[in-house]
């Protein structure tokens, strides 16, 4: 996609942009193909550096990842056969919760905000739930109680008007049956 917009000489109609970007990342996500989860997420990392790159960001502006870019992301780590796949989804959620956190102080517009959400947090528990590792049940647990916390942080700061509220990180039936 890139380098068809680049070698087009910016020709708008094949700019890439989110969309199309999240559409790559889905179908390696889903592909079940060897290393797809990696794939996934190098695209992942070039939307990032398209988008904030001083060099290029005004070209593609329309290409920063968003919580589905990042959901998909995660999820094909979390359907990952490999030894570090859930590790992997806990640190692109990591990652998530320091923008959000990043982007809530910078006074971005809540529209803008990637925001680790109910599903996010899930898939990574559903990637610790399938983890052959020693301490997978405990890491489970413990981004459920991350997620807990970011929920009920979320409640009290609803009731105070709180500009970093995250009520999409509210936990659900699966969220506790995974």
């Amino acid at each position: 996609m890139v380098r068809l917009y680049d070698s087009g000489h910016g020709r708008q109609e094949v700019r890439p942009n989110v969309v199309s970007f999240n559409t790559v990342i889905d179908a390696w996500a889903k592909s079940g193909e060897p290393r797809s989860e990696r794939h996934a997420e190098s695209i992942l990392r070039r939307m990032d550096e398209l988008s904030s790159n001083p060099d290029t960001r005004h070209h593609y502006e329309d290409c920063r990842p968003d919580t589905i870019s990042y959901n998909a992301v995660v999820h094909a780590w979390g359907r990952s056969r490999d030894p570090s796949a859930a590790r992997r989804a806990e640190a692109i959620l990591r990652r998530m919760e320091q923008r959000y956190e990043e982007d809530i102080k910078k006074g971005v517009d809540r529209n803008n905000i990637i925001t680790p959400d109910v599903t996010t947090y899930t898939s990574v528990i559903n990637a610790w739930a399938r983890s052959r590792e020693k301490d997978a049940a405990s890491r489970a647990e413990s981004v459920l109680k991350r997620m807990e916390k970011a929920s009920s942080s979320s409640l009290s700061a609803k009731e105070k008007n709180s500009k970093s509220a995250n009520f999409a990180a509210r936990p659900t039936v699966l969220s506790y049956n995974t």
